[in-house]
C-alpha cells in the first residue's frame, strides 16, 4: 500500500501539463483527484508548484477534499496551500457545507472571505437567472441550526441572493415585455 501514494505523486508530476490542459475531461479529473487523495494533503505543497498556471487546480483540490473534514482541516493547517484553503467551499451549500464554513472561520477567515469563496463557482446558468439564485437560497440551512459564525455567512449570502433575484426578475420582466433587443 505504501507504494500507491508515491506512484500517485509521480503520476501527477509527470502528467501536470496534460492535467493542466485536459482537467475538464472527466477521466483526467477523476484520476487527478484520486491521485491527490492517495498522496494525502501533507504532500500537496510539493505538487502545487507543478500546476502553477493550472486554472483547474482549485477545482481539483475542491474535489479531492470533498466534504471530508479531516482532509479539510489538514488543508487549512498548510500555509503553503493558503491560496486553496477556501476552494472546497465553492458552489451551492449542501449538508456538509456548514461544518466546513465553521472550520474556515475557526482558521481565521472572515465571513466575507467565505461568502466570496462560496460564490466562486457561480459562472453561468441555464433558464431564468432568478430561478438559479433561488436554488441557492433554498440550499441554505436555517440560521437557528448553525453556529453564530456560520449564521453570519448565511445571512450575507441570503442578502446577496435576494438582491440578485430581485435584479434578475426585473430583467426577466423587461425581456418578457420588450424582447431581447
Amino acid at each position: 500500500m505504501e507504494a500507491f501514494p508515491k506512484l500517485a505523486k509521480t503520476w501527477l508530476l509527470t502528467q501536470a501539463e496534460a492535467i493542466w490542459r485536459d482537467a475538464v475531461l472527466p477521466t483526467v479529473e477523476e484520476a487527478a483527484v484520486l491521485a491527490l487523495r492517495l498522496i494525502g494533503v501533507g504532500e500537496w505543497p510539493s505538487i502545487v508548484s507543478a500546476f502553477e498556471d493550472c486554472y483547474h487546480l482549485p477545482d481539483l483540490i475542491r474535489s479531492a477534499v470533498g466534504r471530508d473534514m479531516r482532509r479539510y482541516r489538514a488543508l487549512l493547517r498548510r500555509p503553503a496551500l493558503e491560496p486553496f484553503h477556501l476552494a472546497p467551499l465553492a458552489g451551492p451549500p449542501d449538508s456538509g457545507w456548514p461544518r466546513m464554513v465553521a472550520a474556515a472561520s475557526e482558521a481565521g477567515y472572515s465571513a466575507q472571505d467565505i461568502v466570496s469563496a462560496t460564490l466562486g463557482a457561480t459562472l453561468s446558468w441555464q433558464g431564468n437567472e432568478s430561478e438559479y439564485w433561488q436554488t441557492w437560497v433554498d440550499a441554505l440551512p436555517a440560521t437557528e441550526t448553525v453556529a453564530p459564525r456560520v449564521a453570519e455567512v448565511i445571512e450575507l449570502l441570503r442578502g446577496f441572493f435576494h438582491d440578485r433575484i430581485r435584479k434578475a426578475k426585473e430583467a426577466e420582466r423587461a425581456r418578457a415585455i420588450h424582447g431581447w433587443g
